[in-house]
């Protein structure tokens, strides 16, 4: 009996993927998934590098080896959070071991606090003064939980955190962050990971507007998405999530596409806080 091809059509015995090779494509297949299922469970960077290699081990057999081989280091789509301490640069180093310490405990409780448990996504990966954490595409862990319920709580906790320093220390020890969700295909290698949609990522985290949005924001956390989480989520009015606290307000620029973000401004102070955007931007 013949194969269906990926339009349906019916394939003769002698035109379908021979037997071994069809093995191997599901084992390569099932070992990049393993791999990327265990990331988060391998402690040091060694392991990680070696794991992702393994996922797909370069031969010289041939080039159904070699097509088996990019078949199986096909890209993933991850939610990309990303988050950068404000100041970092200046703090003495006891000051920033304290502030990253923090940092790993109240984001992995606010995620914990959303449903997206450890399972469902890769072991953070740290940034010096910053984490990046990548989320799997699974029903447990949907991209408006991220916005519904871990981004308000890491406010809170970061809140509760800085009114819990002692008033002379406050402004050295006080940790402050912008963050950034996006969502898009991830690629991985025996060195790390990488792909267009980090690089948008980490552009709309470093805006000039987004970090000038965090130092008149009265709130400890300034929040940027990209038109993709807009579009996909924050347009649609979920409950819990005022698509009116987005403003348009970055444009960043990757080879020779545009990218816009969205800046998450809570109601209160809203006027106040465009006028000083809108003023940082004129006399940029």
């Amino acid at each position: 009996m013949g194969h269906l091809s990926h339009k349906g059509t019916r394939l003769s015995p002698s035109s379908a993927v021979p037997s071994a090779a069809l093995a191997k494509a599901r084992f390569l297949m099932l070992s990049v998934n393993t791999c990327s299922d265990n990331y988060e469970s391998l402690s040091d960077t060694t392991g990680k590098a070696s794991a992702m290699a393994n996922c797909c081990p370069h031969s010289n057999n041939g080039p159904d080896d070699e097509m088996l081989c990019a078949a199986a280091c096909l890209p993933y789509h991850r939610v990309v959070v990303a988050l950068d301490i404000e100041r970092s640069t200046s703090r003495p180093d006891p000051v920033k071991a304290e502030l990253r310490r923090k940092l790993y405990e109240v984001f992995d409780a606010a995620l914990l606090e959303a449903g997206i448990c450890r399972r469902y996504r890769d072991r953070f990966i740290d940034r010096g003064d910053g984490i990046l954490a990548l989320i799997h595409p699974v029903d447990q862990a949907p991209k408006a939980a991220l916005l519904k319920t871990a981004i308000p709580t890491l406010t809170h906790l970061l809140t509760d955190y800085n009114a819990s320093l002692p008033r002379a220390s406050r402004t050295q020890r006080q940790l402050r962050i912008r963050a950034v969700v996006h969502a898009g295909e991830v690629h991985y290698d025996a060195n790390g990971c990488f792909g267009e949609a980090l690089d948008i990522a980490f552009r709309l985290l470093d805006a000039a507007d987004v970090k000038k949005a965090l130092q008149t924001a009265a709130d400890p956390l300034t929040l940027v998405i990209s038109d993709e989480i807009y579009q996909t989520i924050v347009r649609h009015g979920y409950d819990g999530i005022d698509q009116r606290a987005f403003y348009p307000l970055v444009r960043v620029r990757i080879a020779d596409n545009s990218y816009p973000g969205w800046i998450h401004i809570p109601g209160r102070s809203t006027a106040i806080h465009l006028t000083e955007i809108g003023s940082h931007r004129q006399s940029a």
